[in-house]
């Protein structure tokens, strides 16, 4: 799964036992190769909610369809505002 592989590259081991990531949605790649994961990060330690966007590339390999997982990606995580 693209979504859960750039997550785990998108922060470290250490960090990941304390979150908690749900709501994860993946958008098909546009024409462009272009793909959004929409998802959201809540910490038990801090107990603060973060809804994340990250953005990345399907990169085709030369001669052959396979997706790239590996395509460079910029991600950005807003703090959920308390109602």
């Amino acid at each position: 799964m693209h979504a859960q592989a750039a997550i785990n590259r998108d922060f470290q081991t250490g960090d990941i036992s304390e979150l908690t990531i749900s709501n994860i949605k993946e958008n098909p790649p546009s024409v462009t190769g272009k793909r959004n994961i929409y998802f959201t990060v809540s910490s038990a330690v801090t107990n603060r909610v973060y809804h994340c966007i990250r953005a990345d590339y399907s990169v085709r390999r030369f001669g052959s369809g396979d997706l790239n997982p590996e395509s460079p990606g910029h991600m950005v995580c807003e703090p959920q505002k308390k109602s």
